[in-house]
């Protein structure tokens, strides 16, 4: 155990897709910020996570400046100039970023939200590291895993065996700077698979399932396991 390791105290949370999949509905308003039950669902997430972190940053793209309504000393927005990938909105503000934080998605959730095994992890190993779910592998990175380590992460795999990456992942700046000049960077893509390979990403399983506010099915599923209670934190 490394006794002078401190937990970080940021959380990046993208926000930069369109969520094109909604079709009329993000059409003026960016997919993290569609209010459901006459409020953003961004600002769920916010709710869930502010006891956990310190401060929290929202990486916004696309019609970033709508997010900016949220900042306050705890919320600061960053917005992306043009669209970079999961990995090059981090790599935009490579000045800014602490030596080691938490990044999660802005337009899934998690449930119930379990997240608090995984943090202790990775404040006692002080090592990259991701979240990953038993199930719900279609459509989302697959990843296999050995001794607690991920060995194997194939992006949006629908075959074989693996787990699933639930988007709720611990970053070692270090293990970011191969990448730190790229503009455009996928960390699904780029970076996870190349630190399992070389045994440098830490995997931890939940029991937390997966869901995406990118249907309209995914938007009903919130609507029925969350709103009228607060986000379980585990």
């Amino acid at each position: 155990m490394q006794e002078s390791w401190n937990m970080p105290d940021c959380l990046y949370i993208l926000c930069g897709g369109k969520g094109a999949r909604l079709g009329a509905i993000t059409k003026n308003v960016p997919k993290p910020l569609i209010k459901i039950n006459g409020e953003p669902f961004i600002s769920s997430l916010i709710r869930a996570y502010a006891e956990r972190f310190d401060s929290i940053v929202l990486l916004a793209g696309y019609k970033g400046r709508d997010f900016l309504k949220l900042e306050d000393e705890k919320i600061k927005v960053v917005i992306e100039s043009e669209p970079r990938g999961t990995g090059g909105a981090l790599t935009a503000i490579w000045n800014e970023l602490p030596d080691s934080f938490f990044i999660c998605n802005g337009d899934t959730f998690l449930y119930p939200l379990e997240i608090g095994p995984f943090l202790d992890m990775c404040a006692k190993k002080g090592e990259s590291a991701i979240l990953i779910s038993k199930d719900e592998k279609k459509a989302r990175g697959s990843v296999k895993v050995e001794l607690g380590r991920a060995v194997d992460f194939e992006e949006k795999a629908g075959e074989g065996e693996g787990h699933a990456y639930t988007g709720f992942a611990f970053l070692k700046k270090s293990d970011l700077a191969p990448w730190k000049d790229k503009t455009a960077l996928s960390l699904e893509k780029d970076v996870f698979p190349i630190l399992a390979k070389e045994g440098k990403l830490l995997a931890q399983i939940t029991n937390s399932r997966i869901h995406d506010i990118g249907t309209a099915a995914g938007i009903r599923k919130f609507k029925v396991l969350v709103l009228g209670t607060e986000l379980e934190k585990g």
